[in-house]
Protein backbone atom coordinates (compact mmCIF):
# COMPACT_ATOMS: atom_id res chain seq x y z
CA UNK A 1 0.00 0.00 0.00
CA UNK A 2 1.37 3.63 -1.01
CA UNK A 3 1.45 6.24 1.54
CA UNK A 4 -1.13 9.32 0.91
CA UNK A 5 0.81 12.27 -1.49
CA UNK A 6 2.16 15.34 0.40
CA UNK A 7 -1.54 17.38 -0.06
CA UNK A 8 -3.71 14.60 0.49
CA UNK A 9 -2.22 14.16 3.43
CA UNK A 10 -1.88 17.83 4.73
CA UNK A 11 -5.62 17.94 3.62
CA UNK A 12 -7.24 15.70 5.87
CA UNK A 13 -5.48 16.42 8.82
CA UNK A 14 -6.41 20.08 7.77
CA UNK A 15 -10.11 18.68 7.52
CA UNK A 16 -9.96 17.13 10.96
CA UNK A 17 -8.57 20.05 11.92
CA UNK A 18 -11.79 22.07 10.71
CA UNK A 19 -14.66 19.46 11.69
CA UNK A 20 -12.38 19.38 15.30
CA UNK A 21 -12.99 22.86 16.14
CA UNK A 22 -16.59 23.05 14.61
CA UNK A 23 -17.35 20.62 17.29
CA UNK A 24 -15.54 22.74 19.87
CA UNK A 25 -17.60 25.78 18.84
CA UNK A 26 -21.17 23.70 18.54
CA UNK A 27 -20.74 22.46 21.95
CA UNK A 28 -19.73 26.15 23.43
CA UNK A 29 -23.33 26.93 22.59
CA UNK A 30 -25.06 23.85 23.82
CA UNK A 31 -26.78 23.92 27.25
CA UNK A 32 -24.84 21.77 29.38
CA UNK A 33 -26.60 21.69 32.63
CA UNK A 34 -30.34 22.19 33.41
CA UNK A 35 -31.55 23.21 37.05
CA UNK A 36 -34.65 24.57 39.01
CA UNK A 37 -34.58 27.83 41.06
CA UNK A 38 -35.64 27.64 44.42
CA UNK A 39 -35.97 30.97 45.87
CA UNK A 40 -39.13 31.28 48.11
CA UNK A 41 -39.97 34.65 46.31
CA UNK A 42 -41.47 32.92 43.32
CA UNK A 43 -42.46 29.71 41.48
CA UNK A 44 -39.60 27.53 40.80
CA UNK A 45 -38.24 28.23 37.51
CA UNK A 46 -35.66 26.47 34.69
CA UNK A 47 -32.40 27.55 34.00
CA UNK A 48 -29.67 26.20 32.47
CA UNK A 49 -26.12 26.89 32.08
CA UNK A 50 -24.19 26.71 28.67
CA UNK A 51 -20.79 24.91 27.52
CA UNK A 52 -19.60 28.75 27.13
CA UNK A 53 -20.20 28.94 30.54
CA UNK A 54 -19.47 25.44 32.13
CA UNK A 55 -16.12 24.98 30.49
CA UNK A 56 -15.01 28.48 29.29
CA UNK A 57 -12.37 27.90 27.23
CA UNK A 58 -14.12 25.89 24.34
CA UNK A 59 -14.84 28.69 22.40
CA UNK A 60 -11.68 30.71 22.31
CA UNK A 61 -9.12 27.32 21.69
CA UNK A 62 -11.91 26.16 18.69
CA UNK A 63 -11.11 29.69 17.92
CA UNK A 64 -7.02 29.63 18.47
CA UNK A 65 -7.53 26.34 16.42
CA UNK A 66 -8.93 27.63 13.06
CA UNK A 67 -6.21 30.16 13.33
CA UNK A 68 -3.53 27.47 13.57
CA UNK A 69 -5.21 26.29 10.08
CA UNK A 70 -4.92 29.42 8.47
CA UNK A 71 -1.15 29.86 9.18
CA UNK A 72 -1.14 25.74 8.26
CA UNK A 73 -2.77 26.82 4.60
CA UNK A 74 0.16 28.71 4.10
CA UNK A 75 2.87 27.25 6.02
CA UNK A 76 5.63 25.43 4.35
CA UNK A 77 8.75 23.04 5.67
CA UNK A 78 10.11 23.21 9.42
CA UNK A 79 7.39 25.16 10.24
CA UNK A 80 4.55 22.29 9.81
CA UNK A 81 5.74 20.32 12.76
CA UNK A 82 5.01 23.47 14.85
CA UNK A 83 1.64 23.69 14.18
CA UNK A 84 1.10 20.60 14.42
CA UNK A 85 1.98 21.02 18.51
CA UNK A 86 0.58 23.83 18.66
CA UNK A 87 -2.92 22.16 17.23
CA UNK A 88 -2.51 19.03 19.35
CA UNK A 89 -1.58 21.30 22.13
CA UNK A 90 -4.71 23.39 21.60
CA UNK A 91 -6.94 20.20 21.25
CA UNK A 92 -5.47 19.08 24.31
CA UNK A 93 -6.42 21.74 26.79
CA UNK A 94 -10.03 21.92 25.18
CA UNK A 95 -10.59 17.54 26.35
CA UNK A 96 -9.58 18.79 30.14
CA UNK A 97 -13.11 20.36 30.78
CA UNK A 98 -15.44 17.79 28.90
CA UNK A 99 -13.67 14.87 30.30
CA UNK A 100 -13.91 15.33 33.54
CA UNK A 101 -17.89 16.45 33.20
CA UNK A 102 -18.11 12.98 31.74
CA UNK A 103 -15.95 11.26 34.40
CA UNK A 104 -17.06 13.27 37.56
CA UNK A 105 -20.37 14.16 36.37
CA UNK A 106 -21.59 17.58 37.53
CA UNK A 107 -20.62 19.21 40.75
CA UNK A 108 -23.92 20.90 42.54
CA UNK A 109 -21.63 23.72 43.61
CA UNK A 110 -20.19 25.22 40.92
CA UNK A 111 -23.72 24.70 39.42
CA UNK A 112 -24.81 27.70 42.58
CA UNK A 113 -21.52 29.39 41.66
CA UNK A 114 -21.94 30.06 37.70
CA UNK A 115 -25.29 30.42 38.25
CA UNK A 116 -24.79 33.49 40.39
CA UNK A 117 -28.01 33.10 42.94
CA UNK A 118 -28.57 35.10 45.73
CA UNK A 119 -27.59 33.64 49.04
CA UNK A 120 -31.92 33.14 50.20
CA UNK A 121 -32.05 30.87 46.39
CA UNK A 122 -30.78 27.18 45.67
CA UNK A 123 -30.06 25.44 42.62
CA UNK A 124 -31.99 21.74 43.08
CA UNK A 125 -32.88 19.18 40.12
CA UNK A 126 -29.85 19.64 38.19
CA UNK A 127 -29.32 17.49 35.10
CA UNK A 128 -26.14 17.48 33.29
CA UNK A 129 -26.54 16.89 29.71
CA UNK A 130 -24.15 14.31 28.61
CA UNK A 131 -24.28 14.80 24.52
CA UNK A 132 -22.90 18.74 25.08
CA UNK A 133 -20.15 17.34 26.76
CA UNK A 134 -19.82 14.18 23.96
CA UNK A 135 -19.55 16.60 21.39
CA UNK A 136 -16.39 18.79 23.03
CA UNK A 137 -14.94 15.42 23.76
CA UNK A 138 -15.32 14.18 19.86
CA UNK A 139 -13.88 17.74 18.26
CA UNK A 140 -11.16 17.48 20.51
CA UNK A 141 -10.35 14.01 19.35
CA UNK A 142 -10.62 15.30 16.49
CA UNK A 143 -7.68 18.02 16.62
CA UNK A 144 -5.48 15.36 18.46
CA UNK A 145 -5.31 13.04 15.33
CA UNK A 146 -5.27 16.17 13.47
CA UNK A 147 -2.34 16.77 14.66
CA UNK A 148 -0.80 13.32 14.67
CA UNK A 149 -1.06 13.26 11.00
CA UNK A 150 -0.15 16.29 10.48
CA UNK A 151 3.16 16.06 12.15
CA UNK A 152 3.61 12.48 10.16
CA UNK A 153 2.37 14.19 6.91
CA UNK A 154 5.58 14.89 4.45
CA UNK A 155 6.81 18.39 4.30
CA UNK A 156 5.66 20.50 1.37
CA UNK A 157 8.41 21.90 -0.13
CA UNK A 158 9.20 25.99 0.13
CA UNK A 159 8.83 27.48 -3.25
CA UNK A 160 12.59 28.05 -5.04
CA UNK A 161 11.41 30.06 -7.64
CA UNK A 162 9.12 33.36 -8.14
CA UNK A 163 5.74 33.33 -8.58
CA UNK A 164 5.54 36.42 -10.50
CA UNK A 165 7.66 35.08 -13.16
CA UNK A 166 6.81 34.25 -16.63
CA UNK A 167 6.93 31.07 -18.36
CA UNK A 168 9.42 33.50 -21.39
CA UNK A 169 11.38 34.21 -17.93
CA UNK A 170 12.06 30.99 -16.93
CA UNK A 171 13.00 29.34 -19.83
CA UNK A 172 15.75 32.06 -20.08
CA UNK A 173 16.66 31.45 -16.64
CA UNK A 174 17.02 27.87 -17.49
CA UNK A 175 19.17 28.40 -20.48
CA UNK A 176 21.31 30.68 -18.53
CA UNK A 177 21.84 27.87 -15.80
CA UNK A 178 23.02 25.78 -18.98
CA UNK A 179 25.43 28.00 -20.40
CA UNK A 180 28.18 26.36 -17.80
CA UNK A 181 27.94 22.83 -19.01
CA UNK A 182 25.35 19.68 -19.12
CA UNK A 183 24.05 18.05 -15.66
CA UNK A 184 24.59 14.70 -15.35
CA UNK A 185 21.82 12.77 -14.05
CA UNK A 186 24.04 12.12 -10.96
CA UNK A 187 24.42 15.62 -10.33
CA UNK A 188 20.64 15.90 -10.48
CA UNK A 189 19.30 13.94 -7.99
CA UNK A 190 22.02 15.44 -5.85
CA UNK A 191 20.87 18.68 -5.63
CA UNK A 192 17.14 19.18 -4.85
CA UNK A 193 17.04 22.78 -5.82
CA UNK A 194 18.12 21.67 -9.75
CA UNK A 195 14.45 20.13 -10.44
CA UNK A 196 13.18 23.09 -11.35
CA UNK A 197 15.99 24.27 -13.37
CA UNK A 198 15.52 20.83 -15.51
CA UNK A 199 11.91 20.72 -15.97
CA UNK A 200 12.11 24.42 -17.19
CA UNK A 201 15.03 23.34 -19.41
CA UNK A 202 13.40 20.74 -20.80
CA UNK A 203 10.44 23.30 -21.41
CA UNK A 204 12.18 25.79 -23.45
CA UNK A 205 13.58 22.68 -25.44
CA UNK A 206 16.77 22.09 -24.03
CA UNK A 207 18.16 18.80 -23.42
CA UNK A 208 20.33 19.43 -19.79
CA UNK A 209 21.99 15.88 -19.80
CA UNK A 210 23.85 16.80 -23.15
CA UNK A 211 26.60 19.10 -24.44
CA UNK A 212 24.42 19.57 -27.61
CA UNK A 213 23.58 23.48 -27.33
CA UNK A 214 20.48 22.84 -30.16
CA UNK A 215 17.43 22.34 -28.76
CA UNK A 216 15.27 19.51 -29.48
CA UNK A 217 13.08 19.59 -32.47
CA UNK A 218 9.44 18.29 -31.86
Amino acid sequence: MTAPPTGTARRRALLLALLGAALLWVSSRLHWVSYTVLDGLRPPYGATIVGADWAAGLAPLALAIGAALLVALVARGRAQPALALAIGLLAALALIEPLRTVVGGIDADRVTRLAELPARAEASEIVGNPVAALVAVAGAALGLAAALLLARAPRPAARSSNPYETPAVRKENARTGLAAGPISAGEASGIPLSDRLLWDALDAGEDPTTDDPEPRRP
